[in-house]
């Protein structure tokens, strides 16, 4: 069946794993899950963003990491009463 960038980036599905391997330990870890499913889905880079490409290649988000930290935190600490700190990363 068809998938679509929507369908893949919020589906819930069991049993997925992600990991962050250096290039140096790649081989090897592919060689560990031989015969699983196993995809590469991105790379870090010196760029401090987070970058979403769809199936077509095309960006479908590009967020710089500090932005979504902070988006993420923020409402954590107010939901606890307390205050957010001047810094959050």
């Amino acid at each position: 069946a068809d998938i679509d960038d929507t369908t893949l980036l919020f589906a819930e599905s069991a049993s997925r794993l992600v990991i962050e391997v250096s290039p140096h330990h790649e081989a090897e870890v592919i060689r560990r899950f031989e015969g699983l499913p196993l995809v590469e889905i991105g790379a870090v880079t010196a760029n401090p963003s987070l970058v979403i490409a769809g199936l077509d290649g095309g960006v479908l988000m590009q967020e710089p990491v500090e932005a979504l930290q902070k988006t993420w935190r923020e409402p954590l600490y107010r939901a606890m009463g307390e205050e957010v700190p001047a810094t959050t990363a």
